[in-house]
């Protein structure tokens, strides 16, 4: 895996995000084998002792986002998306990537069901936010979810990024980032708390690792 340079803090991030786990136990890539598209198996890593085919380790292939697809996704989000965003969509496919301790949770990306997994995601768990204008892209914990801020035109649609909290019915976005790259500089800071050789904490920073 190889950085890239269009947005270089978001290609470093994942090259380091996946470099890290693939030197990690298997067991940190396990999911159901049913949900691991045949590309994405990583039959390498599975436990020896694997009795069964109920799960699998996975592994991240590069991405088959084609522009026409974003183009749907845009549809379907019924704005246009920050090219930051298209930028880390056309990067990788992966079936769990999470930044900020884990806690932002991005929806899996398998090939060729962009679409299907956002819709499905959407009507099953967040059914009207975008109807407000509130675009989301990532799980938060178990409790909320992360938006794209689309209720205000944004230069070159770089919105804001907000959290909802579903114990208040998701009414209330919180502020969590100027825009999509501000995640990916946090994130840059906070992967040593993986283990990331290479990476020194700026003191100065103000996102939290502990």
């Amino acid at each position: 895996m190889n950085p890239t340079s269009t947005y270089p803090v978001i290609g470093e991030v994942l090259y380091r995000y996946f470099d890290q786990k693939h030197k990690e136990s298997p067991y940190a890539s396990y999911e159901r084998v049913k949900m691991i598209p045949r590309s994405m198996r990583d039959r390498a890593r599975d436990p020896e002792d694997k009795d069964d085919d109920e799960y699998g380790c996975w592994k991240p292939i590069p991405s088959t986002v084609t522009d026409r697809e974003l183009r749907r996704l845009e549809r379907l989000l019924r704005h246009p998306l920050p090219a930051s965003y298209r930028y880390f969509l056309q990067q990788w496919h992966f079936m769990e990537l999470g930044l900020d301790q884990h806690h932002l949770l991005f929806f899996p990306s398998r090939p060729g069901r962009l679409i299907r997994g956002h819709r499905g995601i959407l009507k099953k768990y967040y059914h009207g936010q975008v109807d407000r204008g509130l675009l989301p892209f990532a799980n938060y914990g178990d409790w909320g979810v992360s938006c794209f801020d689309a209720r205000r035109p944004a230069a070159g649609n770089d919105y804001p990024v907000v959290l909802l909290d579903h114990e208040d019915g998701y009414t209330n976005p919180m502020s969590y980032a100027a825009n999509f790259e501000e995640v990916f500089r946090r994130a840059a800071d906070g992967l040593i708390w993986i283990g990331v050789e290479g990476w020194v904490r700026d003191p100065n920073t103000t996102c939290e690792t502990n």
